[in-house]
């Protein structure tokens, strides 16, 4: 019995798939943590891109009704999560906001602002992260 027990604590054949099994939980969290934050970064993008595209329809056409629409297309984005919220803004050349029907010295420059937001999820739920958040854009372009 004694030759028996000395060879198997000797025999080291196993210890990579134990190696394996301590290590794997940590590999697969370790990759859906990085998958999550590119598909975030990704949306995130998108978005950007989505508001900008929506600044520059309003700016250019003055039509805010199809903004959502217009959006969504932009960046191929499903319409119904989707919240866009325009602003058309003056600022005299001092800098100061103030309505567009009310003159200053030197003239208004007038803006319009559009901000999106959509909901996103992650794979997994991770502590102290809120699931799902809400990702937003904010894109400003001047007018005249």
């Amino acid at each position: 019995m004694r030759p028996l027990l000395a060879r198997l604590c000797q025999d080291r054949s196993g210890n990579p798939l134990i190696e394996l099994g301590l290590v794997a939980p940590f590999v697969v969290a370790l990759i859906l943590g990085v998958i999550d934050f590119g598909r975030g970064t990704y949306a995130s993008m998108s978005l950007s891109s989505a508001a900008r595209a929506g600044a520059e329809f309003v700016s250019r056409t003055g039509n805010t009704d199809t903004l959502t629409q217009v959006v969504a297309s932009a960046a191929n984005l499903r319409e119904a999560e989707l919240t866009v919220t325009p602003v058309v803004f003056c600022e005299c050349t001092h800098g100061v906001e103030q309505a567009c029907t009310e003159p200053c010295g030197g003239g208004n420059r007038q803006y319009v602002s559009v901000e999106v937001k959509q909901p996103f999820s992650t794979l997994v739920p991770y502590p102290l992260i809120s699931n799902p958040m809400t990702l937003s854009a904010r894109a400003v372009l001047r007018v005249k």
